[in-house]
């Protein structure tokens, strides 16, 4: 506690209107692809066309309310409340790996995988609670002003035990994209964070060979590493092709324009998912190549304002939050619409703010509260406290990048 400074004060701006501009129009293209991708299914199986329009409308409201509180609470807010969120957090991963005759109804088995947890009226996914309080955490492990000192034993080892075991326990459900897009958001936050190189980089590459062990491990994670399920789907179209295959059948069918908005052919009983991981490939059928790539620039325009946010938050720590929710939502997306696009291998991983969704998405907007928060302060001209320089250390010192990175951030 001692070489810890107390919380800096901040006045208060306006926050970054393009973000959330751009989180708006994600959000409404959402809503109306759930909808689109759904209503026949919906019909089908329960009778009435809104019924996933109703419970993504009332996701997106539960969403917006958690984004707003985010948004007013101060940034530090978390970092403070750190020794309730973080066993919260790991302690429902270590449920959905207990025994089923131990946790029963409350832990599902829904295509051979425990992810969810069922609280009655809502369901939670415990890793998309993870990743926030990860990040909140390695970032208040790299904010403490004698860090940079000492990077092995205060940044490296400490960041990449935690982790290490986050990995592990949603690796266990089994969750292997889920598990591998926190195991590399982590890495980016200690390269940027202080971790120096001679420390990653040889811990990198030992780490790629044991990787590739677990991804072949289970014959279903083989089998979309395979050619048969990515590079050449028709080598298989019945079953490991199967997915891709449907999915650059809606794309190609798509156009330029689209065939038109709700009247895609693919959602009718041949594309798996059309509402969930695959809903872009609906959105390319109905919206062409024009629609699905005014999603892409949304997304490229939010991960280029949420970095903004990073390089010109006021202190060490919210640059550092700022720069790991970015990324968790810049991967995320990048791997969904490669995994569509048949340029990467076939796994489970939703498109933020458009998949349906609950948890997912209300933890997404509480993400972007977060960033709005940060992009809203701004520091005052006043002297650093002894042994903290104004800002905090910038992102880069001690580690991939130096003090003089502070050049890149808006004093």
């Amino acid at each position: 506690m001692a070489d810890r400074p107390s919380a800096p004060s901040y006045a208060a701006g306006t926050p970054d209107f393009v973000l959330l501009l751009a989180v708006a129009g994600l959000l409404g293209i959402g809503v109306v692809m759930v909808y689109s991708s759904s209503f026949y299914l919906a019909e089908e199986l329960t009778g009435d066309h809104l019924h996933f329009l109703k419970r993504e409308l009332l996701n997106l409201a539960l969403g917006l309310v958690a984004m707003g509180v985010a948004y007013l609470l101060p940034p530090r807010f978390w970092a403070r409340r750190l020794g309730l969120l973080f066993p919260l957090a790991l302690g429902l991963l270590v449920i959905l790996i207990l025994p089923s005759w131990l946790v029963g109804p409350l832990v599902p088995v829904w295509q051979g995988a425990r992810r969810w947890l069922n609280l009655g009226v809502i369901s939670l996914q415990p890793s998309e609670l993870m990743k926030p309080v990860l990040v909140i955490f390695l970032a208040r492990l790299m904010d403490r002003p004698g860090a940079h000192r000492d990077p092995w034993r205060r940044i490296t080892l400490p960041g990449l035990t935690v982790i290490g075991l986050v990995f592990l326990l949603i690796f266990l459900q089994p969750n292997f994209s889920t598990a591998a897009i926190i195991a590399m958001t982590g890495f980016l936050m200690l390269m940027v964070g202080g971790a120096p190189w001679y420390h990653l980089v040889p811990l990198a590459a030992l780490a790629l060979p044991v990787g590739y062990w677990l991804l072949v491990s289970e014959d279903y994670r083989a089998r979309r590493l395979g050619v048969a399920s990515w590079l050449n789907p028709w080598l298989d179209p019945t079953d490991s092709g199967y997915h891709v295959i449907q999915g650059l059948y809606a794309i190609g069918a798509g156009g330029w324009f689209g065939v038109g908005l709700g009247r895609s052919r693919q959602k009718l009983g041949w594309l798996p998912e059309q509402y969930g991981d695959w809903i872009f490939a609906v959105l390319a059928e109905e919206l062409g190549f024009v629609g699905a790539v005014t999603v892409i620039l949304l997304f490229a325009l939010f991960v280029w304002r949420g970095y903004r946010v990073a390089l010109r938050a006021p202190d060490r720590y919210c640059q550092l939050v700022a720069f790991g929710l970015t990324t968790f939502i810049g991967i995320q997306s990048l791997i969904n619409i490669a995994v569509v696009t048949a340029t990467f291998m076939p796994t489970g991983v939703p498109l933020p703010f458009i998949t349906y969704g609950g948890s997912s998405l209300a933890i997404t907007l509480m993400d972007v509260g977060i960033l709005l928060a940060i992009s809203r302060l701004r520091a005052p001209a006043t002297a650093p406290e002894p042994g903290y320089p104004p800002g905090g250390y910038p992102i880069g010192s001690g580690g991939f990048g130096s003090p003089a990175s502070a050049g890149l951030r808006r004093r």
